[in-house]
């Protein structure tokens, strides 16, 4: 039976987003603690990359890599944002085991977001995500705002719509 959360688009209208294990072959986490393959080296916070500095608008946005585990096809983008932009790269990217699911991806990236904004907190956050990014960046708002973070904006960039990991 799926789960659903509430959720919020663009224009402030509620609406109900089911929670769907739609990939196959993914294991299904049904635990509570997401975090619990998230070891200290992911979280040493060099995953989390300045990408464009000195904006003067309040608020961060976080771009989320694709399925290739980098930002790089994203930069460009952070130009036409009025926020300081920092990219978030795949902390396991070059060593020999991921993440058993995307579910604890996200819950890996949301604490090291939370930890980020702990030490320097900004007015809100706006996630970006392009393909898996998006569905990515969609779980890390959701932890995020369960832990009381205004996420102003989550933006999908050829993402499936409206579905949470």
């Amino acid at each position: 039976m799926p789960e659903s959360v509430k959720g919020e688009s663009s224009s402030g209208e509620h609406k109900e987003l089911v929670r769907v294990h739609s990939i196959p072959g993914a294991p299904v986490d049904r635990k509570s603690d997401w975090t619990e393959d998230v070891d200290a080296d992911d979280m040493d916070g060099s995953a989390i990359t300045p990408l464009v500095l000195g904006k003067a608008a309040p608020g961060r946005a976080f771009f989320v890599h694709d399925v290739t585990g980098h930002c790089g096809s994203l930069a460009h983008l952070s130009q036409h944002f009025q926020h300081n932009s920092f990219v978030i790269n795949d902390p396991r990217l070059d060593k020999p085991t991921g993440f058993s699911s995307l579910k604890n991806m996200a819950a890996c990236y949301s604490k090291m977001i939370e930890d980020f904004e702990r030490s320097s907190p900004s007015a809100f956050i706006v996630l970006c995500g392009y393909s898996i990014g998006g569905m990515i960046a969609l779980e890390v708002a959701r932890c995020l705002k369960g832990k009381g973070f205004r996420v102003k904006h989550v933006v999908l960039m050829d993402s499936l719509a409206g579905q949470v990991i």
